[in-house]
């Protein structure tokens, strides 16, 4: 009982030592490393010497696929063997081992990865923006968004503080997960859209911030375009999604006009003008339906309805709305 081992290399340094049965270390290529077993009772003991996955370092992560929402198939493996590679994980719990992969960003410039840990547990991931690069993110859990610009590839490192088996999937963000990829809306006379379908599943926050108490969580992007009645109302409809809001910016790095949460929202737009719609969910992340609506021709004094005058006891009323005008 009490084993434990010491390691040295090759010059009879000292590299590794650690009571306990279970031992993952650093051992270059070619390099002869010799181990000490120690035991506070002496006896006899079993040993096993076993080769790490391949994918124990940063030179040998191993390529994941970005797969669209809803579309994944998840990666089996193991960290059976594993070793703490460095550099050192900043927020993984003490005598965790880890594996690297590599993800490449996409159109929406950013990742989701899920952990399904099996007899692996207190799992996370440490992300790099490039081999040997600056740490952007790491936490410890079991579902982590982070962005990944378009065409870069970065290094995630999976972490567990025990060793053992987990499936993986890597889901790419949306398109219109940032502003420069916003979906563009159409802008429907009243009583006449159909709900658009979106979604902010496996979307990422933006950081854009909002003037009102609208919680900065997953978002994604949409544009509209004003018309004759210089103003627009965004209709959402929750399905799977819950706490909508929107805010609203006057051009892809402009100024913010309007912010708030709910489901009606009803905002000034210049006629031929763009602005910027970021939709997030402070609750569920999930599905919902977006409908942009026109007010009014006459929504403004520059273009009020003509009305003819008619004689005495022969007019017929001319039907009118203020739904969807704004003041």
């Amino acid at each position: 009982s009490g084993l434990g081992i010491e390691v040295f290399d090759s010059g009879n340094t000292s590299v590794y030592c650690a009571a306990g049965n279970s031992h993952g270390f650093f051992l270059p290529d070619g390099q002869t490393y010799k181990v000490k077993v120690f035991t506070e009772t002496p006896g006899e003991y079993h040993i096993c010497a076993v080769h790490p996955p391949t994918n124990d370092e940063q030179s040998t992560a191993a390529p994941l696929t970005l797969h669209p929402p809803g579309t994944c198939l998840p990666l089996e493996t193991t960290m059976a063997g594993a070793t703490n590679a460095f550099p050192q994980t900043s927020c993984a719990l003490p005598g965790s081992v880890d594996l690297w992969y590599t993800v490449t960003g996409g159109a929406g410039f950013g990742a989701t990865i899920e952990l399904d840990p099996g007899t692996a547990t207190n799992m996370g991931i440490q992300v790099f923006d490039g081999q040997f690069g600056t740490e952007t993110y790491c936490s410890i859990g079991n579902t982590h968004s982070f962005q990944v610009p378009s065409g870069s590839t970065y290094f995630v490192k999976v972490f567990a503080q025990i060793a053992g088996t987990f499936t993986l999937c890597a889901t790419a963000a949306p398109d219109n997960n940032e502003a420069f990829g916003a979906t563009p809306l159409t802008l429907h006379q009243p009583g006449n859209c159909t709900p658009l379908l979106a979604s902010t599943a496996f979307a990422t926050n933006s950081g854009t911030g909002c003037s009102s108490p609208l919680p900065e969580v997953s978002d994604v992007w949409f544009t509209v375009t004003g018309g004759l009645g210089m103003a627009v109302t965004i209709e959402l409809t929750p399905i799977t999604a819950s706490g909508l809001g929107l805010q609203v910016r006057d051009g892809q790095f402009g100024n913010e006009t309007y912010c708030g949460t709910g489901n009606t929202h009803s905002f000034q737009v210049p006629m031929g003008t763009t602005y910027f719609i970021k939709v997030s969910a402070a609750g569920d992340q999930g599905t919902f339906g977006i409908c942009a609506i026109t007010a009014p021709d006459n929504n403004e004094n520059f273009s009020p309805v003509a009305l003819p005058v008619q004689p005495t006891g022969t007019c017929t009323g001319l039907a009118a709305s203020t739904t969807y005008a704004t003041n």
